[in-house]
């Protein structure tokens, strides 16, 4: 699938596993964007003709046409990109653009996810020379998809002030007078919801910008309007907003919790802990401190705030039975600590309360799948797959559902489909939101390596390295220590074996810290276990047994470590990690056990041998592969299979 942003400028890209080997040239480019406008109506050859090529006679400006398009085609790899002869269209199929989702999501009154497409003006910064007619569709189009957006822009603002979201609603309108220091009605808005929200310091401020601005530009007076509004501001007494409700607080905290930061937490437990002051019979605050906690939890003990979360649950029910949510945190809880058969029974609980919402399949499909990865469940694995199908039926773009179906797919050996779903996951990252996952890329990265697309997924793990090495999350050291990690598994393919070590090393380093974060005890085997076979490649044998021996240590002890399930890590990868350091150092014996004991706790990646250098000696090997085979169909489980279409 191609993707072209002509919105804040002009590019192109393609999710092919290198993506565009050439890129069109402007008046292609141009080209392309004029037809995504037109949409599935098209536009004829006569009028791409005459705006693209207005100094041409017709045959030559035909040939140009013919020419251009044959162009497009051939570099961006696909046949069926243009439709039509007489008509032109792009192909829904092969081509999707931000100007087509734009219009539809304005059509469709989805003004929020129209405000996220818009970054910036059409076109920007786009020239066409020789074509005036293309430079005057683009100033027309530029003007109208300004102005839809700044309806957009609108409504959302007047539905935030309905909300008394009085600074969402300043942002939004602040939006508009950067885009027009002329619009008298936004910068009133913004000051009227800067004073709303009590900082009438900066709402004044706001209205001396404007005042300046339409002296400068227009040489008037401020609008009289405006002018009334000033004077009223600078005279009246400061009003405070009222105390906000229990709910309102655990709205706020909802928000901060799913930050994912520790600043959000502390102010979070502020908010909640407020909120029960004010209502201490209302189950809300109780099950936003659950969900804290249990999400604490996977990055530290102190303070125990699993038992906290627990805690909290028991609390919620007891005001409030027929809640299902507080039921589903237990679950998650038991999970944690590895009790399966007590989580089960949870989600039981929680599921007969309410079977259908998004979260109530999400959380739960997340609990059966440590349950399988862990223990290697068939019936587990099924109601996985049972649950997550639920999920995303109700919210298909959601990152985190995204991404734990990701990591689904790429355990099952399903690494195309898994590419897809993580490219899902990383657009919904990069969308505009008051939180924000990360992740996504590195993921990406990871799968693409597992299919031996060596560049491009090494640029998305260098580019996941840049992105995240600053972010804020509490789990982001695993994410960036699992990207070091494939990247060094990516030079160690290479044979560039002490860049290996720096990157196994560095990732060891950042994550070293953060014992309880979740999933960094196999990461931390993983590490050592690359580290051991690299030092022998180096020779290096005394470095080589003692990477080895502490990565023994931690599989047999589980000392202070998580071991629970995280991205891209399990029980049955752990084994397989420990079956490449024995191909690597010619252990045909403990090799195969590694693999069988992998296979037998849900890992079927067994494509990842056929890359792996440390098995070279073994593909042609049938009886290793008769092994293999045997050692699966001993341990059989249901494919993963959820909805294409949605997935």
């Amino acid at each position: 699938m191609i993707r072209l942003l002509a919105l804040g400028g002009l590019t192109i890209a393609s999710s092919r596993a290198h993506g565009l080997a050439v890129r069109p040239g402007l008046q292609g480019l141009v080209l392309l964007a004029r037809l995504a406008v037109a949409g599935s109506r098209g536009l004829s050859r006569d009028k791409l003709v005459g705006c693209f090529w207005p100094e041409r006679d017709e045959r030559h400006a035909r040939h140009s046409l013919s020419q251009t398009l044959h162009r497009l085609r051939r570099e961006l790899h696909s046949r069926l990109l243009i439709l039509g002869t007489s008509m032109v269209s792009l192909n829904p199929d092969c081509i999707t653009s931000d100007v087509a989702e734009f219009e539809e999501s304005v059509k469709t009154r989805n003004v929020a996810r129209a405000a996220e497409l818009y970054t910036g003006p059409f076109l920007d910064g786009v020239f066409l020379s020789g074509a005036p007619d293309v430079d005057r569709w683009v100033e027309a189009e530029r003007r109208r998809f300004a102005e839809l957006h700044a309806r957009c822009i609108r409504q959302l603002a007047r539905e935030a002030a309905e909300r008394r979201e009085h600074r969402a609603a300043a942002s939004l309108w602040r939006r508009l007078t950067l885009a027009d220091p002329l619009d008298g009605d936004a910068a009133l808005a913004l000051a009227e919801s800067l004073d709303a929200a009590g900082d009438r310091t900066t709402a004044l401020r706001e209205m001396n910008a404007h005042e300046a601005a339409v002296r400068a530009e227009l040489g008037e007076k401020l609008d009289p309007a405006l002018q009334r509004f000033v004077d009223r501001v600078r005279i009246a007494p400061v009003v405070a907003d009222p105390e906000p409700s229990a709910n309102e607080l655990c709205a706020r905290a909802r928000q901060l919790i799913h930050g994912f930061t520790k600043a959000g937490y502390a102010e979070a437990v502020r908010l909640l802990e407020h909120a029960l002051s004010l209502d201490p019979v209302n189950p809300a605050p109780h099950i936003a401190l659950a969900s804290l906690n249990i999400l604490l939890s996977q990055a530290t003990q102190e303070g125990n705030p699993r038992a906290s979360a627990v805690a909290h649950c028991r609390r919620a029910i007891e005001i409030d039975p027929t809640l299902a949510e507080p039921h589903l945190w237990l679950a998650c809880a038991s999970m944690l600590d590895e009790r399966f058969a007590e989580a089960e029974a949870h989600v039981e609980r929680g599921l007969a309360l309410d079977p259908d919402v998004y979260f109530s399949n999400h959380l739960v499909g997340w609990v059966y799948m440590a349950d399988a990865l862990k223990t290697g469940s068939a019936s587990a694995m099924q109601r996985t797959c049972e649950t997550f199908r639920r999920a995303v039926a109700v919210l298909p773009d959601e990152q985190g559902l995204l991404t734990s179906i990701g990591g689904l797919y790429t355990f099952d050996g399903q690494y195309g489909v898994a590419e897809s779903v993580f490219e899902r996951a990383l657009d919904s990252e990069r969308r505009p939101a008051g939180v924000r996952m990360i992740g996504a890329r590195t993921l990406l990265g990871a799968v693409q390596l597992r299919q031996g697309k060596w560049a491009v997924a090494e640029a998305n793990l260098e580019r996941a390295l840049a992105e995240y090495s600053d972010a804020p999350q509490m789990f982001a050291p695993y994410v960036n220590a699992l990207t070091l990690c494939a990247l060094g598994d990516a030079r160690r393919r290479a044979g560039r074996y002490d860049d290996a070590v720096a990157f196994y090393v560095r990732a060891r380093a950042l994550i070293e810290p953060h014992p309880q974060l979740i999933g960094v005890g196999y990461l931390i085997v993983r590490l050592q276990t690359r580290l051991a076979a690299v030092y022998h490649h180096l020779w290096m044998r005394g470095d080589e047994m003692r990477s080895a021996q502490e990565a023994l240590e931690l599989t047999r002890t589980r000392r202070h470590y998580s071991f629970n399930w995280c991205w891209l890590v399990s029980e049955g990868s752990l084994h397989y990690d420990w079956a490449v350091y024995h191909a690597t150092c010619g252990d045909r014996q403990a090799m195969v056990a590694s693999i069988e004991r992998a296979l037998a706790l849900s890992w079927r990646e067994t494509a990842r041998i056929d890359l792996e250098p440390a098995f070279t000696g073994y593909h042609s090997d049938e009886g290793f592969r008769r092994q293999l085979e045997a050692a699966a169909a001993r341990t059989p489980l249901p494919p993963i299979i959820l909805d294409a279409a949605a997935v």
